[in-house]
């Protein structure tokens, strides 16, 4: 009896150092239903959509091609391939990712499981494979060193691995140019050093830099040399150096001269003389010629970086030209051709459905910005405020006044480029609706901001021809 209880006691202790040790106490239990390496148990917003079950029948393939990869680039075998599954889920909008991982617990025992954004697949905005192998190298680095081990890495050693390893240090870097262009900022300053890295925000893109700079020099096969002795348990300034035979501090300094020439190449190679070229010849009143040296860009430009930019400002000079068809084509080039690039998305949208409506297309505009809230939960409020009046405006033109009314109530608070409109839009939307008092509140709110608005005398000729017409 006594030796019975000595050995469960010492089962029991020794279970419990086994996983403090390995930080395994603190992977949470989840139940999945796990078929060829793909959760099934997803119930979310896309579960009847037949183009979601599509997508999900390849993700099989996907997943083992993505395991693949990971596996050639880090050199690490994955000793529990069945252990990493990937499941979907429906993201809210306060934490919007493409793609996640962690331990957990299931009825088959210890799981890496990759969730991936339901959402973001359906639109087309992720690399669904390299957002894969960047998580399947997590778990893999996780699964050989244990979860209190790896965490205990610094964090660019971690990250910097799964990008380089996963490829994406090239599309990350669009992303910061894409963006520098958009906010109207020289994206050579931005990319030039890494602490301008960091500041953009991006540590992703600073992370892999190292990385990327072993792989250039002396190839991927030392960069996988300098994985698996991180993961061997070589502290990670010991295991660069060994590999490489440069001392710590200067192999920091060559890999940020090395960003330096990289991403500056990278802006010059995208066409950025040509396309700061066109900008000076819209900003000198020749905007038709600004249009067409893009056009040449789009077709000219051996390097995709700025054909997505140039599609935006095309289609924002043809706007200003009252040319709203051909800007629409030019903003829907930017949504559905290059849907990677973020940060042209979510204004893109919302210039689309405005030229929408422009071309008589209330319904393809609607559609459009109700896209928007779905799919741009992050754009800022400005643009939100914008994108209120514009799917009120839609639904007026439908003959959902009530709806209209409720949005452009919202957009005479908080839209700055169509507040006036939105007064007009929002006493047409009462009128249409009966609602008599409300629609004399907002013409009069519209007469005291805008004494000389252009609306005031449509909206009285509106009121007059729908009172004669109920006498």
């Amino acid at each position: 009896m006594v030796i019975s209880l000595v050995l469960i006691f010492l089962f029991g202790t020794g279970m419990d150092w086994l996983l403090t040790s390995s930080g395994r106490e603190y992977f949470p239990v989840v139940a999945l239903d796990i078929q060829q390496g793909v959760d099934r148990s997803y119930a979310g917003e896309y579960s009847g959509d037949t183009r979601f079950l599509a997508m999900l029948e390849e993700m099989p393939l996907i997943r083992a091609q993505a395991l693949a990869r990971a596996e050639s680039r880090t050199g690490l075998t994955i000793e529990n391939p069945e252990g990493f599954v990937l499941r979907f889920k429906d993201y809210s909008t306060a934490s919007y990712f493409g793609a996640s991982s962690q331990p957990v617990r299931a009825e088959t025992g210890d799981v890496t499981l990759v969730t991936v954004s339901a959402r973001q697949l359906m639109l087309g905005v992720m690399d669904v494979e390299s957002s894969l192998v960047h998580e399947f190298i997590h778990g893999a680095m996780r699964e050989k060193m244990g979860l209190r081990a790896y965490r205990a890495l610094p964090k660019w050693i971690r990250e910097g691995a799964a990008v380089w390893g996963a490829g994406q240090l090239r599309e990350q870097a669009r992303n910061v140019i894409a963006a520098a262009y958009l906010e109207k900022r020289d994206p050579d300053s931005v990319v030039h050093e890494l602490l301008n890295l960091r500041q953009s925000a991006d540590d992703y893109l600073s992370d892999a830099i190292l990385f990327e700079y072993v792989d250039s020099i002396w190839g991927e096969l030392a960069v996988r040399k300098i994985i698996q002795a991180i993961v061997s348990g070589r502290g990670h300034v010991e295991a660069f150096e060994d590999v490489c035979r440069v001392p710590w501090a200067m192999l920091d300094m060559l890999a940020l001269k090395y960003s330096s020439v990289l991403f500056s190449k990278m802006v010059q190679d995208s066409g950025l003389a040509l396309f700061q070229e066109a900008r000076r010849q819209e900003r000198w009143g020749d905007r038709q010629g600004a249009i067409e040296r893009l056009l040449f860009l789009t077709e000219e430009c051996a390097d995709p970086l700025l054909k997505p930019n140039a599609w935006y400002w095309i289609g924002r000079w043809r706007q200003k030209q009252d040319r709203y068809e051909s800007a629409a084509e030019a903003f829907a080039r930017v949504l559905y051709d290059y849907p990677d690039q973020i940060g042209l998305q979510a204004d893109s949208r919302m210039r689309l459905a405005q030229c929408l409506l422009e071309t008589k297309d209330p319904e393809g505009a609607r559609g459009e910005l109700e896209r928007f809230f779905k799919v741009h939960p992050d754009a800022p409020d400005w643009m939100r405020g914008d994108a209120r009046f514009l799917l009120g405006r839609a639904l007026f033109e439908t003959a959902h006044y009530l709806d209209a009314a409720y949005l452009l109530q919202a957009a005479t608070r908080q839209s700055p480029t169509f507040k006036e409109e939105a007064f007009y839009y929002l006493a047409l939307s009462y009128l249409e609706a009966g609602e008599i008092f409300p629609c004399k509140l907002a013409r009069s709110e519209l007469a005291y901001r805008y004494p000389c608005s252009r609306f005031l005398p449509q909206l009285e000729r509106r009121i007059r021809a729908v009172f004669l017409a109920r006498l």
